[in-house]
């Protein structure tokens, strides 16, 4: 029979103390974040599993986690809950998900839900609440929000750069020799701050080049290829799009290639979060990557740090980076 792990053994795997193993899966708030995390993943590579039933006993905890998504349906934010819930099994907790399908009423039960089953705290990500309400909850569980920070003191923000990321990915569409880059942008009316830096930093991009009069931001109404359709009746047709994000880059490929457009020798494409689609063959989609890994877990690390006592108010800022396929390509000089 196979021996089950222990907190010597995590330890050992860890190079680190069973005294600082012991801190880290208790959320103690004087344990660094890289060794949590070095502490966590050690964990799930031995299959160690905290004693949960004596856990809850000393402590007076359910050992539930709530996640609550924007939208399920989108595959970043479902890869995030992914890794949220690995960390989460490492450390004794038991994950359970809600889907607020784009719905702020919608999303606000489901929080409520999970505060009436007394999870021992709360991920948010991507929230559509506003800050009011964001406190609120805060006062209410430990509460990790994974989105850009808003005057909420009461919980802690996971986000990632989004003006750089929205500027690196036009920086290299300009560097490609593209002066007419269209911006595919979210329905209109739909005013989320991470969406907005996104478009500021393509914005910025053009305007440090000196484009700004050649710039073209393009509403998708249902990320299903309306912008696409649209740009292909501008007056001056792109040579290069940029969509907020994968769903909505993957759809305008599919207008185009039905429009009989070659991508990328007459337009380029460039997405966003590098979703697990961006990197299938049949897309091969140019994509700023988000990690979902190191937001998953990092998210994670201050919740168990708020469970252990630590005050809440921290925010930490994730850099994105390029990761460059073949959906984008030097303008064709035809």
């Amino acid at each position: 029979m196979r021996r089950i792990p222990t907190q010597a053994d995590v330890a050992a795997r860890a190079g680190v103390s069973r005294a600082l193993v012991s801190m880290a899966l208790s959320g103690r708030p004087e344990v660094a974040e890289t060794t949590r995390t070095l502490i966590l993943q050690a964990s799930r590579d031995i299959g160690y599993r905290v004693n949960g039933p004596a856990a809850n006993l000393a402590r007076r905890r359910t050992s539930l986690l709530g996640v609550v998504l924007q939208d399920v349906a989108n595959p970043f934010f479902s890869e995030v809950a992914a890794h949220i819930q690995d960390a989460a099994e490492a450390a004794g907790l038991t994950t359970l998900l809600n889907d607020g399908r784009r719905d702020a009423a919608r999303e606000a039960q489901a929080v409520e839900v999970f505060l009436r089953l007394r999870v021992d705290g709360l991920v948010i990500v991507s929230p559509l609440q506003d800050a009011a309400a964001l406190t609120a909850i805060g006062r209410q569980a430990p509460t990790v929000v994974v989105g850009q920070p808003v005057p909420a003191a009461t919980v802690d923000f996971v986000h990632n750069d989004a003006a750089a990321g929205g500027r690196c990915a036009t920086e290299h569409l300009l560097s490609l020799g593209h002066r007419d880059i269209a911006y595919l942008d979210v329905a209109a009316g739909v005013e989320e701050p991470l969406l907005l830096d996104r478009r500021a930093g393509y914005l910025a991009a053009m305007a440090a080049a000196g484009l700004s009069e050649r710039t073209s931001v393009v509403s998708d109404i249902a990320a299903d290829g309306d912008a696409a359709r649209l740009v292909l009746n501008l007056a001056r047709r792109p040579t290069a799009l940029l969509a907020h994000n994968d769903v909505s880059a993957i759809a305008a490929m599919g207008v185009l290639a039905q429009a009989g457009i070659a991508i990328p020798g007459d337009i380029s494409v460039v997405g966003y979060d590098n979703t697990r689609l961006a990197a299938m063959p049949q897309f091969d989609l140019t994509s700023v990557d988000q990690p979902r890994a190191r937001t998953g877990e990092t998210a994670f690390a201050l919740l168990l740090e708020r469970m252990g006592g630590r005050e809440p108010g921290r925010t930490v800022r994730l850099e994105p980076n390029l990761i460059v396929r073949g959906s984008t390509a030097p303008i064709s000089s035809t």
